[in-house]
């Protein structure tokens, strides 16, 4: 098992332990206990509640630093928070609108405990030398309790040092492990053999999406094969774009037969399209075949007009490309292709390695600027996801070397915390954005 993985399976039952049926039953039986103990206090005396908070009670002379209603605020502050939200979010999402029933329950139910936890801060609390009042959860232990319970009080100190920490909750942390590591954004197309059609992928009647792979050191052919790469075959109009194509071959040991399209092999029937835009283009380098080394479409001998194949956008190692890569040149729509340069004694582009610096401003309302500088030419994929993992926005383009600049637009999007991801075929890098209306 993977570094990755254990990390995931321990996060998980840890979390399961925490938040069990044992727990949860003694949080609900807690709760009625006390709700029952107390007769029904918290909500007999809500209105009383109300003028507290108002300020109908305020008095200068009271101990403490601060109002009833700051202390409340305090409090909140210091119960709801990032992983709050985002747990009730994920909540509904797995387990639907009944979830909130549950959610009403416990917080009902719950309120009498947190009345009992208030009353013992204020009963418990005590003041410093120099006067300023202090409670809490270490206060009751070391108060009510005997002294072999007082190791409890370090216990919690301890966890609210770790709370007011900036740290991911469990949930989070293990999502951006599934996303970033478990599965990665370009997955590889290698090593791949045909003695026929296709080295990588064979596309035979069927209309696919080939998207965002790296396919590469695939072989075709035995005595007659075509396309390393890929082999687009029949009735198929897949849509091919984001790919990094090379080294892959198209070779045999007849020598009386021609080998055709190292990248991509199209027949007669087949009209895929390839790229359509800057942001989606496909990369050709180093790929080989006797006939159009990168692009290669065989045409039927009782046909005389032909459309051609859409292939905008496309990266080459010369732009445009001449007849010995792309087979024939009038077969294919090649506008707006795009060269690449390759580094000497290294076949293979180092794609969209980069570094991603803080977005700014931020916090921000509700725009705001992702700077990206690139060091090699190459695709990345850059998302923004919300607390509950969701997919709000994203770019999937190729870079050149230099610095560029994302301009992200919130306006439809509620306040909150979002991540910054990008990713490349080489590593990835988040950060995060606060969006504030």
């Amino acid at each position: 098992m993977k570094f990755y993985e254990v990390v995931d399976n321990i996060i998980s039952k840890l979390a399961g332990l925490l938040w069990g049926t044992p727990l949860v039953i003694l949080l609900l039986g807690g709760g009625i206990f006390f709700s029952i103990y107390c007769r029904l206090m918290p909500f007999m005396y809500f209105k009383h509640a109300v003028d507290i908070l108002s300020g109908k009670y305020d008095s200068k002379d009271d101990p403490g630093q601060i109002t009833h209603f700051e202390a409340l605020s305090s409090a909140l502050a210091s119960t709801v928070g990032m992983g709050n939200i985002a747990g009730v979010a994920v909540a509904i999402s797995v387990g639907g609108p009944g979830t909130l029933f549950w959610m009403w329950v416990s917080s009902v139910i719950g309120m009498a405990t947190k009345f009992f936890t208030c009353t013992l801060s204020i009963m418990y609390r005590r003041k410093d030398p120099s006067g300023e009042v202090h409670g809490g959860p270490m206060y009751v232990i070391t108060e009510a309790l005997p002294k072999k319970f007082h190791g409890l009080a370090y216990l919690f100190c301890i966890s609210g040092i770790i709370g007011v920490l900036p740290l991911f909750q469990a949930n989070q942390l293990t999502q951006i492990l599934r996303e970033s590591v478990i599965n990665p954004l370009f997955p590889e197309i290698q090593n791949g053999y045909s003695p026929d059609y296709g080295g990588g992928i064979l596309i035979e009647n069927s209309s696919p999406t080939i998207d965002r792979n790296v396919i590469h050191n695939n072989t075709a052919g035995n005595c007659g094969g075509s396309g390393g790469g890929i082999a687009v075959l029949g009735s198929s109009y897949p849509y091919i774009f984001g790919n990094e194509i090379f080294d892959n071959t198209v070779q045999g040991d007849c020598d009386c037969i021609c080998y055709f399209g190292g990248g991509i092999y199209v027949d007669s029937l087949a009209w895929p399209i390839l790229g359509g835009s800057t942001t989606i283009g496909n990369v050709f380098h180093d790929n080989y075949a006797d006939i159009g080394k990168e692009l290669y479409k065989n045409f039927s001998a009782d046909s005389y007009v032909w459309d051609q194949i859409y292939a905008h956008h496309n990266y080459f190692e010369e732009c445009p490309p001449d007849s010995i890569d792309v087979y024939p040149l009038s077969a294919w729509d090649l506008e707006h292709c795009h060269s690449i340069d390759l580094v000497k004694n290294d076949p293979i582009i180092q794609l969209g390695s980069f570094h991603l610096s803080p977005n700014f401003p931020n916090p921000f309302n509700p725009i705001t600027t992702i700077p990206i500088s690139i060091s090699y030419p190459g695709f990345i994929n850059l998302t923004i996801h919300d607390l509950k993992g969701t997919l709000v926005d994203q770019w999937n383009t190729f870079l050149e070397v230099g610095n560029h600049a994302f301009v992200w637009d919130a306006q439809k999007l509620p306040s909150g915390i979002y991540f910054i991801k990008v990713e490349s075929k080489q590593s990835y890098d988040t950060q995060k954005a606060i969006l504030l209306k």
